[in-house]
């Protein structure tokens, strides 16, 4: 009935059949095919090798040997398309118009369809759209990995693939603003400004224009002021300051790393605004409306953080640290930083389970800097180290940490980093005190005595010092809100 369909069905599916059935290529391009064919018609016998391809690409799969594949399968497919056309002209002689007509529809139909499959899975970048039975994710690494990841979906739109970046923004410590009455929106944060407008290709980022693949679009949400606002995943990638984009086909997920944080904290000492990035402890400074300048990377990631200003009579700036971190944020770390017009030229840091506020910071004139083993006396102006003392020795030579809270030219008053346990050394004998050994009575010594750690709110054996006067110390004893006591403490010497 076909006169030369017999003939270019053998010959055709010779030739692709070498190339589709060739194993040893798909498996050197770690490329695996797999072909079904659900119709007896001889239009759809006739593009067999071609109807139904899929083709599972591991990440291994070199890209142009990728698309060298792609371009044989689609040759193969539009030599189809002008062979079967040829043999709609030969066969006009016999078959009557309408079957021809007919014949027509199911070729061209069929062999476009075919066509259309013979993409790799490979070759679908990060902007081809995946399947509608298949839910695409995206994961965002940030570039502390303690930092985590941020993970959400993806929307699929004429070949482009989307996120929110509304919500993106925000779990990154952007703030997220509308205007233009909810056509145009807004991230800000420090050092990183952006800007789209709902249905426009054009979008300002960190103040230059910026072109992009499709135009964002919005999805309101159940809640009135739930509304997603979706952009192309690239351009969102390009805001988060993140690398380039990885797919994951096996799990369906969009992958990119080395994003930023966006959180800070910020604080004005003397009309110059200091900003702490939360992430890598980044820190930067501006005076006035200048550009902010990075004073030092701290390489510590901070989470309940504030910071302390001092000036000295020689002119140095100190600048302390607070940060308390963890579950229940019972963790504490420190860093004081000491400034010489604008230049750093000190830095000390501790990590304590807590840390009083009575550590002290000078020392007859002199600038006190610890990180829990040594004690250093820094002077003022200079910046030089005049003097300093082995804490771990004097505590005993135990691998502790002590946070020094009086000191003084024949005494030192510390206590201990892991149980809070206050100690009295004499200098000029070197002889060590625990001073809740000395002060309480056999109770809540054996209370103290059996605690494992320190406590978590309070200061482990609950004393605190509160002045001397000459050789007699004061201190304080509070457990509880109905708990409290005054002692004293000579030294013998």
């Amino acid at each position: 009935m076909y006169p030369l369909y017999v003939t270019m069905q053998a010959t055709t599916n010779k030739i692709i059949g070498t190339i589709v059935h060739s194993k040893w290529i798909f498996k050197m391009l770690y490329v695996k095919l797999t072909f079904t064919v659900r119709s007896d018609e001889p239009i759809a016998e006739m593009i067999k090798p071609a109807q139904r391809i899929q083709i599972e690409a591991r990440n291994k799969l070199h890209p142009m040997m990728t698309l060298i594949i792609t371009f044989l399968l689609i040759s193969y497919s539009f030599c189809n398309f002008f062979s079967l056309y040829a043999s709609i002209y030969i066969t006009t002689l016999t078959q009557p118009r309408k079957e021809i007509l007919t014949m027509h529809k199911k070729i061209i139909i069929s062999t476009f369809l075919a066509s259309t499959l013979l993409f790799p899975a490979s070759l679908s970048t990060i902007q081809a759209a995946p399947s509608s039975t298949v839910s695409t994710t995206y994961q965002f690494f940030y570039d502390s990995p303690s930092d985590g990841s941020i993970t959400g979906d993806t929307l699929t739109k004429k070949g482009t693939t989307f996120v929110d970046i509304r919500a993106l923004g925000i779990q990154s410590g952007l703030e997220f603003a509308w205007s233009d009455g909810g056509t145009r929106a807004s991230l800000n944060g420090f050092m990183k400004k952006m800007a789209v407008r709902i249905g426009s290709k054009t979008a300002m980022l960190d103040g230059k224009s910026v072109t992009l693949s499709a135009a964002p679009f919005k999805v309101q949400g159940k809640q009135k002021d739930d509304v997603a606002v979706y952009v192309p995943i690239r351009f969102a990638v390009q805001v988060m300051n993140g690398d380039q984009i990885a797919t994951d086909l096996v799990h369906h997920q969009i992958k990119t790393q080395h994003i930023d944080s966006f959180s800070v904290v910020t604080d004005v000492y003397k009309g110059s605004t200091y900003t702490l990035k939360k992430d890598g402890g980044d820190l930067y400074v501006a005076h006035g409306k200048q550009t902010p300048v990075k004073l030092v990377s701290l390489g510590i990631n901070f989470d309940a953080v504030d910071m302390e200003f001092e000036s000295t009579a020689g002119r140095l700036l100190i600048l302390t640290i607070n940060d308390t971190y963890g579950e229940p944020h019972i963790h504490n770390q420190q860093v004081k930083l000491i400034f010489q017009k604008g230049k750093l030229i000190r830095k000390v840091y501790t990590d304590f389970t807590t840390i009083n506020d009575s550590d002290i910071s000078t020392y007859q004139g002199k600038i006190v800097l610890s990180d829990g083993k040594v004690l250093r006396m820094i002077e003022d102006g200079t910046g030089n180290i005049v003097d300093q003392l082995d804490l771990v020795k004097l505590g005993g030579g135990s691998n502790e940490k002590y946070a020094v809270e009086g000191l003084y030219d024949d005494a030192i008053i510390m206590r201990t980093a892991s149980k809070g346990r206050l100690l009295l050394i004499d200098r000029n004998t070197n002889q060590s005190v625990t001073l809740y050994k000395e002060l309480l009575d056999a109770s809540w010594q054996k209370q103290i005595g059996e605690d494992v750690d320190i406590d978590s709110f309070g200061s482990g054996d609950y004393l605190q010092l509160d002045k001397r006067v000459n050789h007699t110390f004061y201190f304080t004893f509070r457990a509880g809100s109905n708990q409290e006591k005054h002692f004293t403490y000579t030294l013998k010497s």
